[in-house]
């Protein structure tokens, strides 16, 4: 936090109420570094992002470690970091009607699901990782999952994640005999996120999920709906069979909309 006050000029986190502050250090992000200050080293930031990580696990070792990264980074003057710096190429209309979707969401936050479809190799990982970047970039509370063949729920968000990594669900994890605990227990945490800011849920490979996946992203749109904005993939030429019963489901709820790519 030293380190993103004297490169950015700013505080990470300017809430006055200590409540809502210590919440907001438990659960979101500041800023990007290179948002508030461009030319800070792309080197630099990234071992500012991995110093706040909310894991200690998987921050730096040591602040020797620190110390050579920081002049390094400062020596090289790194160019930009292609993940974030790259203008998108290809699928301009689709990126921009995301990112309207997006903007949206932020101001006005409510259950949405948008699903991205089309064939094998066609980039539909590629624009849902731009409306990840997206997201990250205006301050929302972002999450990315993937779905796997033969996986279900408790593998898809198991505590080696992203979302384990970020949420310290490592013992939720390990408490979970079942998935139906696992899904109780993140429909709880991701309340509890979507009072804070606005969240994001990005999914890939719908193909892939499971019942149980089924029955946690359909619990967000049931009886007392969670403002989360999903936005997820799957492939035309892969028998999409929980993904198609979601489908109906969320268009008896009026809160799907679809983005095929051809």
């Amino acid at each position: 936090m030293v380190l993103y006050r004297l490169f950015t000029g700013h505080d990470p986190y300017l809430e006055k109420n200590p409540e809502v502050l210590l919440q907001k250090q438990g659960l979101t992000y500041p800023a990007r570094p290179r948002k508030l200050n461009p030319d800070i080293p792309a080197n630099v930031e990234q071992l500012i992002l991995d110093l706040i990580q909310k894991d200690p696990e998987t921050r730096p070792p040591s602040a020797a470690y620190v110390s050579a990264a920081l002049q390094t980074g400062i020596r090289l003057a790194a160019p930009p970091s292609p993940r974030f710096r790259c203008p998108p190429i290809g699928r301009t209309d689709e990126s921009t009607k995301l990112r309207q979707i997006l903007d949206l969401h932020i101001q006005d936050p409510k259950p949405r699901f948008v699903c991205i479809a089309g064939s094998s190799g066609i980039g539909k990982t590629a624009v849902t990782k731009r409306v990840e970047l997206a997201a990250r970039l205006r301050r929302t509370t972002t999450f990315s999952v993937s779905h796997h063949p033969g996986d279900g729920i408790l593998e898809a968000f198991q505590a080696e994640s992203e979302l384990g990594q970020r949420w310290r669900f490592i013992d939720t994890w390990q408490a979970a005999k079942s998935s139906t605990q696992l899904i109780e227990t993140l429909l709880s945490f991701l309340r509890n996120a979507s009072s804070l800011s606005p969240v994001v849920f990005c999914i890939n490979d719908l193909q892939w999920m499971d019942e149980s996946s089924l029955e946690l992203y359909g619990r967000v749109f049931r009886n007392d709906p969670i403002p989360i904005l999903f936005v997820g993939n799957y492939r035309t030429d892969e028998l999409p069979e929980y993904w198609n019963t979601l489908k109906l489901e969320l268009e008896q709820y009026g809160h799907l909309e679809e983005v095929r790519l051809s």
